[in-house]
């Protein structure tokens, strides 16, 4: 593990980083059961390239498995993706793990006022 680590510090291009994030995510889970290490370094793959649908929904599945959606939201608000359509669908998924996990209405509503932001007529936004 310690190898990959210390290649990572020298990998600079996005895809290449991303793959070796997985693979330390991997490695993680299957042979060290340290779920928290995958999550953080799915979490980290996705900020690397947060448009990346694959590695949001291993992130969704390592939080499913940690009961981690606190977490899981706190990743999300800190991407910033470059397509809208990324921006919207991840302040959507924020508002519903929001409301249906976390009971958190406040966080769910403020996550849709986010999406009207980006796009004022956007239809689930407006009838949440």
């Amino acid at each position: 593990m310690v190898i990959l680590d210390a290649k990572f510090d020298f990998v600079t291009d996005v895809p290449s980083r991303c793959a070796l994030l997985r693979e330390i995510a991997q490695l993680h889970e299957e042979r060290g059961g340290f779920l928290e290490l995958a999550f953080r370094a799915i979490g980290s793959a996705l900020k690397e390239n947060p448009d990346d649908g694959e590695l949001l929904a291993e992130l969704e599945r390592l939080a499913d498995g940690l009961s981690g959606w606190g977490d899981f939201v706190e990743v999300l608000r800190g991407l910033a993706p470059a397509e809208e359509e990324t921006r919207i669908a991840l302040r959507a998924k924020i508002a519903s793990v929001c409301e249906q996990r976390l009971g958190d209405l406040a966080g769910a509503a403020q996550a849709w006022f986010d999406v009207l932001a980006i796009r004022p007529s956007d239809a689930p936004a407006l009838d949440a």
